[in-house]
């Protein structure tokens, strides 16, 4: 059995990505928001480069999660 190091966010994760309903019960309790469930949830790639700034050099950057609501209407 492969043990993770990081058993937390293996289940953050697991959770955003297989139970979408407890996402949007989370942002509206978490930033008071009128999220429904027919709302639309797109997950983008959690892994991206990002500039220094202060050089041509890019950071990889990983998020624990990257995703955007859409209204769920049109």
């Amino acid at each position: 059995m492969n043990k993770d190091s990081k058993p937390y966010d293996s289940a953050y994760k697991t959770v955003m990505k297989e139970c979408k309903d407890l996402i949007y019960h989370l942002l509206n309790e978490t930033f008071g928001g009128g999220y429904k469930s027919t709302d639309i949830i797109e997950f983008a790639n959690d892994e991206h480069e990002e500039a220094d700034g202060s050089s041509d050099k890019k950071n990889k950057v990983i998020t624990d999660t990257n995703f955007v609501v859409k209204d769920g209407r049109s």
